[in-house]
């Protein structure tokens, strides 16, 4: 890795460039030899409207900090369950009014009618 650091107990900070400014990366340090292993800059990628990260280039194909020390598959990400229960569509009452189950599976639930104990016997 060719970007500056400075190692303070289990975080280490990674100095990364864009333009005329300096940016500091969070890492844990059991991850700094992963990153120490290859030979490239890290810089920062600002979009607008979105959040900032970390990447670099490897033979011309742009390589992303995170994806690189979690070596996460190209199309596949990581996400927690909250993330993933974002993808679910809004309306339930499509099909039987319970997320995730078909009308063709669906049983209406009926209530019992009240009874007495009274008079049998």
């Amino acid at each position: 890795m060719k970007n500056d650091f400075k190692i303070d107990g289990d975080t280490t900070v990674i100095f990364l460039t864009e333009g005329e400014g300096v940016y500091e990366c969070h890492i844990d340090t059991q991850d700094l030899p992963k990153l120490l292993s290859v030979n490239c800059r890290w810089c920062v990628e600002i979009k607008e409207g979105r959040k900032s990260r970390a990447r670099s280039n490897d033979k011309g194909k742009k390589v992303l900090m995170h994806r690189f020390l979690l070596e996460a598959p190209k199309k596949v990400r990581y996400a927690t369950q909250a993330l993933n229960m974002q993808n679910i569509s809004g309306d339930s009452s499509e099909f039987s009014g319970i997320r995730g189950i078909e009308a063709a599976i669906a049983v209406k639930s009926t209530r019992a009618k009240p009874f007495s104990l009274e008079g049998t016997g």
